[in-house]
């Protein structure tokens, strides 16, 4: 069981923007096991809407699946057209414009 103090330790210095220089040294991921495999990854990481600044539209479109659920429209069975046409409906629908 993690006591408060074990938790405040591990907390110290934690974001939830992971995209850090000190991400791989940070205690919860260098010390835990199982977080372990995510150490190293962070030079090919990057925020959402790389290579443009992030910001509120680019989320919206992460947080709703907007590229992945295109491809899976054309996976199952859609036209590229039809998969592309989902996803300028999607985008336009969040706030972007043509």
């Amino acid at each position: 069981m993690m006591t408060a103090g074990r938790f405040e330790k591990r907390a110290t210095g934690w974001s939830d923007m992971p995209v850090l220089p000190s991400f791989d040294t940070n205690p919860p991921y260098a010390s835990d096991p199982n977080l372990r495999l995510l150490v190293g990854f962070m030079p090919d990481a990057h925020l959402v809407a790389y290579p443009a600044p992030p910001n509120a539209l680019a989320e919206k479109t992460y947080q709703t699946c907007v590229i992945p659920n295109m491809f899976a429209k054309t996976v199952q069975g859609a036209s590229d057209d039809a998969a592309i046409a989902f996803a300028i409906r999607a985008l336009t629908d969040i706030g972007y414009t043509k």
